[in-house]
């Protein structure tokens, strides 16, 4: 099993019968930005595939769907933006041929852009993605530790994230998401810089609507 230590910046979220190849070249425009990007396609030997989608989801900045005409898309595409705006994070839609009608009204407040577009697309997921300046990472830090939990409890526990987030926008004088913040948390402890007390990730478990198999090369399917 691969052990990575930066966060991902965008999942990346496609039909995986009819579209790895766009979704290829999707994440090769992302990826000359500087973006890692989760790719289920990629997945490793040996990788579990719930694992890895759970733990993508959670860390991303944001969410790229690709829907292609006609009406090709991610099975789980519903649970995906769901969780996203959940979590705050920004959902793209990038769409080949003609615009995709009848998505449920939630995603219709996505950012959805023909595939001609995605050079604009992949600007605006860079803006999202930018990490915080380096004394806000070290305040972040800062009060982080002062809550002595686990941070895969805080990840969990909304009022305890809000908690936070009010307080680092408080002293930081700024106006940020818990979303962010999370985020940022994780990329901390990715990178070895929480103590090895805190930095344990939220407990292995798939998604309530993801099986834990796939066939190579497939996405997740609905349970």
């Amino acid at each position: 099993m691969t052990t990575r230590n930066v966060p991902y910046d965008v999942f990346l979220s496609y039909n995986p019968i009819n579209d790895v190849g766009w979704a290829a070249d999707v994440q090769s425009h992302l990826e000359n930005k500087g973006l890692v990007v989760y790719n289920i396609a990629n997945t490793g030997p040996g990788e579990d595939v719930s694992d890895s989608t759970w733990d993508a989801m959670a860390e991303s900045a944001a969410l790229v769907a690709l829907i292609s005409y006609p009406r090709s898309e991610s099975p789980n595409l519903l649970f995906e933006v769901g969780a996203s705006m959940t979590w705050e994070k920004p959902v793209y839609v990038l769409y080949k041929g003609e615009r995709p009608m009848g998505l449920p009204s939630y995603i219709a407040d996505a950012r959805i852009m023909p595939e001609l577009r995605i050079d604009t697309l992949v600007q605006r997921v860079v803006e999202n993605a930018a990490p915080l300046a380096g004394d806000q990472h070290a305040l972040l830090k800062k009060l982080y530790l002062s809550f002595g939990i686990p941070l895969d409890q805080l990840l969990s526990e909304s009022a305890s994230a809000e908690q936070l987030t009010r307080r680092f926008n408080k002293a930081a004088h700024a106006h940020l998401s818990s979303a962010l913040l999370l985020r940022e948390l994780l990329r901390l402890g990715k990178g070895g810089k929480l103590p090895a007390a805190v930095q344990r990730h939220r407990p292995k478990r798939a998604p309530r609507t993801v099986r834990t198999t796939v066939r190579v090369g497939a996405g997740p399917t609905r349970a």
